[in-house]
């Protein structure tokens, strides 16, 4: 049996005749126009602004105080075409004094809204969980880089007393080091025990 197969264009009349895609209103004497969803576009959009804005740039550390003051804008900028301040405190005050999320989001298309929180949260988790990973790399790195350097300080002292070494580090931490003082704190070294560091020569 051959399944029936409907007209695209039937379809998009049917959309067009019988759902609007925005509305016309007014709150407290502002007129303005809310969508009530967004395309694909301003749906990604609005998802990777709310996520990006939960995370400090230079750190990467999770906001989550943040997360309900960006969906609050991002609903005013995206469904409603406002355009906020970029002052932050004067933006936090809008957001948070008035009723105007609410009634923003009495038009807006809840499926569709619901499923970006979901999409909002799954990234901030996603993102947090990768910047954890990124950090520990780094320390990994970073914890490897002390043990190579540890070993090869350790073949390069590894015939001189502590006092000596002591000497060397004063020098090169008062900006005071050169390749001179560090031959004449071998040559002391030296005189002091009597013994000799094995130096190896470059082949010419």
């Amino acid at each position: 049996m051959t399944a029936n197969k409907v007209n695209i264009e039937n379809f998009k009349a049917a959309i067009a005749a019988n759902f609007s895609s925005e509305v016309s209103t007014e709150w407290h004497g502002v007129s303005f126009t809310v969508k009530k969803h967004l395309t694909i576009e301003e749906m990604m959009t609005f998802v990777s602004d709310v996520v990006s804005s939960c995370f400090e740039v230079n750190t990467g550390e999770y906001l989550p105080e943040i997360k309900d003051f960006s969906i609050r804008c991002s609903i005013l900028e995206s469904y409603a075409g406002f355009i906020l301040p970029k002052d932050l405190s004067e933006k936090y005050d809008m957001v948070y004094s008035s009723d105007i999320i609410p009634f923003v989001m009495q038009y807006v298309e809840q499926t569709q809204f619901e499923s970006m929180l979901t999409a909002i949260d799954k990234k901030i988790d996603h993102q947090a969980q990768s910047n954890i990973e990124a950090l520990s790399k780094q320390m990994n790195e970073i914890a490897a880089g002390f043990s190579a350097l540890e070993k090869n300080l350790s073949g390069i002292f590894g015939g001189v007393d502590n006092d000596t070494i002591s000497k060397i580090a004063g020098a090169i931490i008062n900006g005071n080091f050169d390749e001179k003082k560090l031959v004449e704190a071998f040559k002391n070294d030296i005189r002091s025990d009597n013994k000799v560091v094995p130096i190896t020569k470059k082949d010419n």
